[in-house]
């Protein structure tokens, strides 16, 4: 066929003046005459203005997606979903009688479930006609009647012609779905019919041409049949030669594109493919041609994209079983930036340091600490960044780093740190402790015989040297060290337990993974607490406790609390070995312990708070002094007794006071405060947790633990002496 029509659009859509005609005049005519032609031979195949399809519309009520799907929350065995509105799948609407059925998860299955006086019915809608309605469930379709009649003499499906069908249950009825099947009238109008008479012929071309010529752009879409975002020449051949070919274009218009092709994108941007009313659209993100084997949405209609690198885009709608043209837009990213250094290059530590490294919102941090030059394989955070480097080596390190975002790495950038050593007589130097290691896969701990001097950390207190106490460590791959503890050997009983929260450690990733305590396996098998001696022991018996409430007398009382440790299954498992519980009255464990471990994970969990925060906590098993006084630091059973009418029978210790030792790290500068309570079988409820709010200094004299000894003198002793309550709101 001769050049015919070039007719190009610009970059923007809506200046129509600006579109660009070349016609050669002749050969429009020579083609027009042998379209006409052809068109007068054709005219009987070319289909009719009007047809009737059968679809079907399916009420899914097998899963939660399922579920969701149709507007309904997911029910549980206690809280069934009574269906009290509309529904509406398709041209089908789901209507509930007044008596109403419900959705309900049963015997481990979600299913839609009636009892008998339940009614429902299928409406369909304007120019629709039900014919068929298909069961899937429990059991078979006896239990329902319907109106009007038309199950099979085996009751396995419903079928006739009506706009409205109703059924009644007559006894209990568990089903998955019900699919009804129906005919609907259907406009057969194709997008490039301009004249709306059934059938693109020679008329419709001659039409389109002078609808060009007038700037008109009706039918601009509809009929860029190639999809590449202009009426050319290559239009026109391609609605030609459907028509010498005996077929019809495309009768499904191509899917639009929420963003132009070609634009640049400054951040990873979302795209929105959508199709005509009714459609499935499907695409394809590295430039080949979709079909309906590739990825499409979850929903009829549209689909989003993000675009996060330089991505051609392609799409085709199809709405039953007949596909539009493919649509096409070309997206660009602008680079990822790089990431930038807390606090900047060049700073100097006095004994240790942290630094936090931030890339765009989403993006993965990937590093190096001896110069070279960072890829995808070194060491990653688990999360989105920020990223923070806990502890600097003494020394001068050099930090390359780039950020990664969907695929796309930005520029290294690097950043030198000097730690000068220094002099401290309380920093656990060459203690070693007692730790094991936990695999990558499962959550089961697999014990190690390595030993690791971790305790200069900054959230250790100072270790006990005395033979009666040991230090474990408990530490997952790859996120390294989780938490210690030290355990006192003659009590079996946890001295305190340290950690720190920072962004590396993202929040709630796997929730509790198990509510089972289990003995530590790094602890010998003489100091191991069972799990079963808070029952055997009397420790769970129930009482009334100080607040008139009947409840369990003691609860196994996280110090590091499960929750914060939730990044990892292994984290979270470790959170429950015996090692890291002591009896707690139940009322004070959910009461103002719980409110206190609350305040804590507020502020591990938030980046605008803290850098990094260290933690130790703990209860007290032996003396503490108060107010210049030794006392006792643990409760006797006689005095549960006394109070409670139950008599303990086990050997475990039972604290007193509880106590959280905190300390901020924010931009290079510290902040610290304690938390002390004293347990008793009360949820304490008017008690403010700004009352509890001591100094560190206080704590140490009160538990006589050497508090963050592992900071440069200086700067403990200012720290520990100083309580800034305006801070810890």
């Amino acid at each position: 066929m001769p050049n015919l029509v070039i007719i190009r659009k610009n970059s923007n859509l809506h200046n129509f003046s600006e579109y660009k005609i070349d016609i050669n005049i002749k050969n429009f005519i020579t083609m027009v005459k042998r379209i006409y032609l052809l068109s007068m031979m054709m005219c009987l195949a070319l289909g009719a203005m009007a047809a009737t399809e059968t679809r079907t519309a399916t009420f899914d009520f097998s899963s939660p997606e399922a579920l969701t799907q149709l507007g309904l929350p997911t029910p549980t065995s206690s809280n069934p979903t009574y269906l009290q509105n509309n529904i509406t799948v398709g041209d089908i609407t789901f209507v509930p009688g007044s008596s109403a059925p419900r959705s309900t998860f049963y015997q481990n299955q979600y299913t839609f479930y009636t009892t008998s006086g339940n009614t429902f019915s299928f409406q369909a809608g304007s120019g629709a006609t039900i014919k068929r309605v298909d069961f899937d469930g429990f059991y078979t379709q006896q239990r329902f009647t319907a109106s009007p009649a038309g199950f099979d003499s085996g009751n396995s499906y419903w079928s006739g012609s009506t706009s409205k069908v109703t059924f009644t249950g007559t006894g209990g009825n568990s089903l998955f779905s019900m699919t009804v099947t129906y005919e609907v009238e259907v406009s057969n109008y194709n997008p490039c019919d301009v004249n709306r008479d059934g059938e693109v012929t020679v008329a419709d071309i001659t039409a389109l041409y002078n609808n060009l010529l007038n700037n008109d752009m009706t039918f601009f879409d509809s009929c860029d049949v190639n999809g590449d975002g202009e009426i050319t020449s290559a239009d026109i051949t391609m609605i030609y030669n459907y028509l010498l070919s005996g077929a019809q274009p495309p009768t499904v218009p191509m899917p639009t594109f929420s963003h132009p092709s070609g634009t640049v994108f400054n951040t990873p941007t979302e795209v929105t493919v959508t199709g005509p009313a009714n459609s499935r659209v499907y695409i394809t993100t590295d430039g080949s041609t979709p079909s309906t084997t590739h990825y499409h949405d979850n929903a009829y209609g549209s689909i989003t994209v993000m675009v996060g690198f330089n991505m051609t885009l392609k799409a085709i709608a199809v709405v039953d079983g007949q596909s539009s043209a493919v649509a096409t837009a070309e997206y660009s990213l602008v680079e990822v930036p790089g990431p930038t250094f807390n606090p900047p290059s060049g700073t100097v530590f006095q004994g240790s340091g942290s630094v936090t490294i931030t890339g765009p919102y989403g993006s993965m941090i990937y590093f190096t600490l001896d110069g070279t030059t960072p890829t995808t394989s070194h060491y990653y955070t688990h999360g989105n960044s920020p990223y923070t480097i806990e502890e600097l080596e003494v020394g001068t390190t050099t930090i390359k780093a780039i950020a990664v975002l969907n695929g796309v790495a930005s520029p290294v950038m690097t950043a030198v740190y000097t730690v000068e050593e220094v002099t401290n007589n309380n920093i656990n130097a060459n203690w070693q402790e007692t730790a094991f290691n936990i695999p990558e896969s499962g959550i089961k701990p697999t014990t190690s015989s390595a030993t690791y001097n971790q305790a200069w950390r900054i959230e250790y207190p100072h270790i006990n040297t005395s033979s009666n106490y040991m230090v474990v460590v408990h530490a997952t791959n790859p996120l390294g060290i989780s938490m210690s503890l030290e355990l006192d050997k003659s009590q079996r009983a946890n001295h305190w337990t340290c950690y720190t929260m920072h962004s590396g450690l993202p929040n709630n990733n796997v929730g509790r993974v198990t509510s089972t305590f289990h003995p530590d396996e790094c602890v010998p098998t003489a100091y191991q607490v069972a799990h079963n001696e808070y029952t055997t022991g009397k420790y769970t018996t129930s009482c009334t406790n100080l607040d008139g409430s009947n409840m369990t007398l003691f609860a196994r009382g996280h110090i590091c609390a499960s929750e914060d440790r939730q990044t990892t299954e292994d984290q979270n498992y470790d959170t429950f070995t015996t090692s890291n519980i002591h009896p707690q009255y139940q009322a004070h464990n959910a009461g103002l312990w719980q409110r206190m471990e609350s305040k804590v994970q507020n502020w591990g969990y938030n980046n605008n708070f803290r850098d990094t925060l260290y933690i130790c906590k703990g209860a007290t098993i032996g003396n503490v002094v108060l107010n210049g006084t030794t006392t006792s630091g643990t409760i006797p059973k006689s005095e549960v007794s006394n109070l409670f009418g139950v008599n303990i029978t086990g050997t475990l210790t039972i604290p007193r006071y509880w106590y959280m030792a905190v300390l901020r790290l924010k931009n290079g500068q510290y902040q610290a405060m304690a938390y002390w309570t004293e347990q008793i079988n009360s949820s304490c409820s008017s008690t403010t947790l700004q009352s509890c709010m001591i100094t560190i200094d206080e704590l140490e004299q009160r538990t006589g633990i050497d508090f963050f000894c592992n900071l440069p003198d200086d700067i403990e002793e200012q720290v520990e002496a100083t309580l800034n309550t305006s801070i810890w709101q």
